[in-house]
Order: C-alpha cells, then structure tokens, then sequence
C-alpha cells in the first residue's frame, strides 16, 4: 500500500528519531520562560466581539451579525481557527472564495491577494491564513502552505500551537532545517499544554531536522521527493525546475 507523503514523513521522523534518540526534556530548573502562551476561548472570543462591533453597517445583512454576536457571546469552543475563519466567510466573499480555491485545488494567486490588503483586519487575515495553510499541509501541498504561515505572528495568532506545529513541517518537507528547528523548539516550549499529538510528532521531527545533513545522499533524495510531490499535484512551475535543477548539481 503506498503511503501518502505525509504519513509517510511521519514514519520518517520517527524512525530517524528512533535512531537519534530524543533528549529528555531538561530539568525544571534549567528551562526558560515560554516566549508564546495558547489563547483561551474567552480571549479569543472577545477579540472576535471586538472585530464584529467594528464591521461596517454594509459588511453584511444585520441578521448575520446578529447571529455571530450572539454565537460568540457564549465563548465557543472547539478548533477556534476553523470557528473564526467560518465566522470570517459569513460577512465577507473573500474568505469564502479563499477557502473554495483551498478545498478544490486550485490557484491560490488570485484568491489570496486580499490578504494582503492593509485594510483587512489583523485577525481575519492572520487566522484565515493559518486555516488555508494548515489545509494545504493535509493535501501536502507544503510549497504553497509555508508562504501563508511563515509571517504570521505567535503572539496575535489564535492558535499559535497549530501555527508552530504546520509551519514546521512545511519547513521540514522543503528542507529548512534551520526554521523547523527553530519552530519546532518553540512549539515544544509549552510541551506539556499542546495536544499530545503535536508534542509527539514535534519531539521526532526535531531529532530527525538534527540528524540531517546537508547536501548528503538522504538530504538529495529528499529533494527529489519533493521535486515527485509537486509533479504528483501537476505544479511543475519555475519552483520545480530550480529543485531538479538542484538535485542534478
């Protein structure tokens, strides 16, 4: 059975991980205050009240707003990136156009223009982006995935832990040891607070970015992995042929 690139990352890291051995975590007393904190509901929801209070009297039907208001008045809880994007298509075409490119496959260019647009509130445009990102790390879409989550800011983010843990891999597939390293670490500064799942898959990826060396027999092969991805999802654009150039070098 052939495994998706994903999963097959996954095994990757862990089997590298295996063999590298993961460091313990350090004493108590040695680690450093985390850099980020994880937003709680409320919070969330009160920047959201905030962004709704200022929408524009022709933003969208009163009805809608109504509606949201009273949504998230109450705090809502759940994945707080997929409440808020949602929230987002409901009083504004563009992230809905944005989420219909995402889900099809289609070009990004266009529908991503918007985000762009200094006018476009930080949270939309900051959790909207997260939301389209992590969708394209689950089609291993990476290459189109990290432009989207790279200047994103932990601070503001709704959830900094899901920004940290898809940046990674994007930066782990395309071979950016240095950034994944450096985002995995800080994901893994509030370890035991981040779903399981992260905590885990962080702690293999990170032993494997370590192990890896540059220009090597497996840091080529991966190369050419990548270069195979982007073939499999018809993107044989300017970005591919630099890789294969690469690889041939």
């Amino acid at each position: 059975m052939k495994l998706p690139p994903a999963t097959a990352l996954i095994l990757v890291a862990v089997a590298c991980g295996a063999a590298a051995g993961i460091d313990p975590p350090a004493p108590a007393e040695f680690t450093r205050e985390p850099s980020w904190r994880q937003p709680s509901c409320a919070d969330v929801a009160r920047r959201v009240a905030e962004w709704l209070a200022e929408l524009p009297d022709d933003a969208a039907d009163a009805e809608t707003v109504a509606r949201l208001r009273a949504d998230w008045g109450r705090a809502p809880g759940g994945d707080l990136v997929d409440a808020v994007t949602a929230a987002a298509a409901a009083v504004d075409g563009r992230p809905r156009a944005l989420m219909e490119a995402v889900r099809g496959g289609g070009d990004l260019a266009e529908a991503t223009v918007w985000l762009a647009d200094p006018a476009t509130p930080a949270l939309v445009r900051e959790t909207v982006s997260l939301w389209a990102g992590r969708e394209l790390v689950r089609q291993d879409r990476f290459d189109e995935a990290l432009p989207l989550l790279v200047g994103l800011d932990v601070a503001t983010s709704v959830d900094p832990a899901a920004l940290l843990f898809h940046r990674a891999a994007c930066q782990h597939w395309l071979l950016d040891t240095d950034g994944a390293v450096e985002s995995l670490d800080r994901l893994l500064e509030r370890e035991a607070e981040i779903p399981a799942r992260y905590a885990r898959v962080a702690g293999l990826l990170r032993a494997d970015a370590a192990a890896l060396e540059q220009e090597s027999l497996d840091h080529i092969a991966r190369r050419m992995r990548d270069v195979g991805q982007r073939l499999a999802l018809g993107r044989a654009g300017a970005g591919t042929r630099n890789l294969q150039d690469g690889v041939i070098a």
